[in-house]
């Protein structure tokens, strides 16, 4: 390219190589300097995190070095030292002088749906050396705002013959995005009307008052719809690539949202062949941004369970303990399965768990090794017998509740009552003797115990989820008050229910309150159909529930005698509403002990406070839980 420049200049360390791809284009590789001045902010974003990723690569090295060296932390160099290049419209040479020199000075990135399939027009063509067709370039060339400003896209300026340069790309994939100057989404498989594509020239906000009030009038809004679905339906949105890329774009950053230049340009098919240009101005959501240090260089992730399990391997690392306690799919019965074996790992079951919390990220201290088919961690794991709750326990019920317990629908600030997935078609029936177990087994383990558990779901459930988003502050029902009174005459001697102050451990209050949330429908997730105690062989000592698991759905891989119920140490204070309790089967042809098969879990309510050390029994040397570490495998047997 010596031809643009002048005849006394010479290439710098800070110029760019210069190659020509057609007539048409050219392409320039920038200098280590150039991409330094451009990728300036996303790498000192990238470096703030180097401690974080730093700690996650020592957690996957120390748990499966084998994995751990599929993945390289990311810096500045390995930024700087990935190929970065930017093309360019023939007559756009000139604008490189010697003044300038070789060097780029902004670039748009593109975000479009690979591939040339049935959503395209009929008689569409590439344009040249572009993978897609000649308006959709004009009018990407268009919207440059500087002869040296470059286009970056996917097709054109990574190697797509190099495995290498395709991985080191991938990796600097978010930096990209994040610092170009404007991002333009291709929507290629949208066509509009007249109408629709006038639409955001007569909408435009930048240069409209803005109206609360302001709805489209009955002739719009046939228009509005029509715009809507087009866009709606187009391919872009359902691409996970093209999600990310938006993302890492920050769209809802100032500098993206005030000012136009930044703002992403879609651009989509318009009538008699033309294009049509609509800035992304409108931002009606906020997308997440994991600006995540670390890039993934092993073999292609091939499935959706390979996806899964490096996943929640990096959540692992980071402190996320969600893998933990996603719920082992005991009904449908359809395992996980890597190479042929079975795997500790379980998919979530397809319900929306929306009484979850977020968790707070920490470092795991309980795990030791992690492959795709065992996870070796430290488990508490509870000796005491657990028992189910049978119909003869239920006659003290009827005391608190004569008749049947009716639902009571939580107050919404929104109309419509709610409805369970899971039990919409339950009878009342079913429900009563469903919550009839749960306040026997209360009643069984006694006034220490119901104390404990209420304080736990108060916090966990109650105030965490209950009382939130759609749903009014739960209150006591004013039907349960004579209840309430009669549960702590069960729960409480004559001598200590006359004594005065009363007790600010459980009181009436409490009770009233609890009795409400055991009749809230949202309460039979916690409940469940049957409730199991885990009560201690010596009196006095610790009990706890364990629900959420029906025995019969475990008797199929040997006796009921063999399961034992363990706790992962890193679940220790979890939130209640997460399945923490892990129910293990000894492996086939294993030593007991050695090897569990995982076969379900459960949640656990109401436990004491749960210690590495394990719990003494009362008055005797004999634990009530013990810790171990564990090599747990998944559930079906070779």
């Amino acid at each position: 390219m010596t031809d643009v420049l002048a005849a006394d200049a010479s290439p710098s360390s800070r110029d760019a190589t210069h190659r020509k791809i057609d007539e048409d284009l050219f392409e320039l590789t920038l200098s280590r300097e150039n991409k330094a001045e451009l990728f300036e902010e996303a790498i000192t974003e990238l470096e703030r995190g180097s401690l974080e990723s730093a700690s996650i690569l020592e957690n996957l090295a120390k748990w499966n070095p084998s994995d751990a060296s599929r993945f390289v932390q990311r810096t500045a160099s390995t930024i700087l030292d990935t190929p970065f290049r930017l093309i360019y419209p023939t007559s756009a040479r000139s604008s490189f002088d010697a003044t300038s020199g070789l060097y780029a000075r902004q670039y748009l990135a593109i975000s479009y749906c690979w591939g040339l399939g049935d959503f395209l027009r009929t008689g569409y063509e590439r344009h040249g050396s572009w993978p897609i067709s000649k308006p959709f370039v004009e009018a990407i060339l268009a919207d440059k705002d500087h002869p040296r400003e470059g286009i970056w896209m996917d097709q054109l300026c990574i190697d797509q013959t190099s495995s290498l340069d395709k991985g080191k790309s991938v990796a600097a994939m978010d930096i990209i995005y994040r610092s170009c100057i404007r991002l333009v989404i291709l929507l290629e498989d949208v066509c509009l009307d007249e109408q629709e594509a006038k639409l955001h020239e007569e909408y435009d906000n930048t240069k409209r008052k803005f109206e609360t009030k302001w709805v489209p009038g009955e002739t719009e809004r046939d228009v509005f719809i029509s715009f809507y679905n087009k866009v709606n339906a187009a391919r872009w949105w359902k691409r996970a690539w093209c999600l990310h890329e938006f993302s890492v774009n920050g769209p809802w950053t100032d500098k993206r949202q005030c000012n136009i230049i930044h703002n992403a340009t879609f651009i989509v098919n318009g009538p008699g062949g033309s294009t049509v240009k609509i800035k992304w101005v409108n931002l009606h959501f906020i997308m997440a941004n994991a600006f995540l240090g670390l890039a993934y260089l092993g073999p292609e992730l091939d499935t959706e369970d390979r996806v899964l399990y490096y996943s929640s391997l990096l959540a692992l690392a980071r402190g996320e303990i969600y893998p933990l306690v996603i719920l082992l799919d005991q009904l449908e019965k359809k395992p996980i399965i890597f190479d042929d074996k079975p795997t500790w790992l379980c998919r979530g079951v397809g319900q929306a768990h929306t009484s979850i919390p977020s968790f707070n990220l920490k470092n795991l201290q309980g795990i030791h090794r992690i492959t795709t088919e065992d996870i070796e961690l430290d488990m508490i794991f509870f000796k005491s017998p657990w028992e189910l709750v049978t119909k003869e326990n239920l006659r003290t019920t009827y005391t608190v509740f004569p008749s049947l317990i009716p639902t009571v629908q939580p107050a919404k600030y929104t109309p419509g009552k709610f409805a369970d997935p899971t039990t919409s078609e339950w009878s009342d029936e079913d429900l009563d003797q469903c919550r009839r177990r749960f306040l026997a087994g209360c009643l069984m383990n006694g006034y220490a115990y119901i104390a404990r558990l209420w304080e736990q779901l108060k916090r966990d459930v109650v105030v965490a989820s209950y009382n939130d988003t759609i749903f009014k502050k739960l209150t006591p029902h004013p039907a349960f008050h004579d209840a309430a009174q009669e549960l702590l005459r069960q729960l409480l001697p004559v001598s200590e229910l006359l004594c005065i102050p009363p007790s600010s451990i459980f009181t009436l209050e409490d009770a009233h309150l609890f009795l409400t949330w055991l009749a809230d429908p949202r309460s039979i997730y916690y409940i469940g159909a049957f409730t199991h105690r885990l009560q201690s062989t010596t009196p006095g000592s610790a009990q706890a529930f364990v629900n959420g698991l029906h025995p019969k759905q475990y008797t199929d891989k040997g006796p009921m005698n063999e399961l034992e119920l363990a706790v992962p140490i890193d679940l220790l204070g979890a939130s209640c509403a997460t399945f923490r309790v892990w129910i293990l089967r000894p492996g086939k042809g294993e030593t007991k002990g050695s090897k569990w098969r995982l076969v379900g879990k459960a949640l656990l309510l109401g436990e004491p406070t749960l210690t590495n050390e394990g719990i003494p029994g009362a008055g005797t040397d004999e634990t009530v839980v013990s810790v171990k570490r564990a090599v747990v495998t998944g559930w079906p047997e070779e």
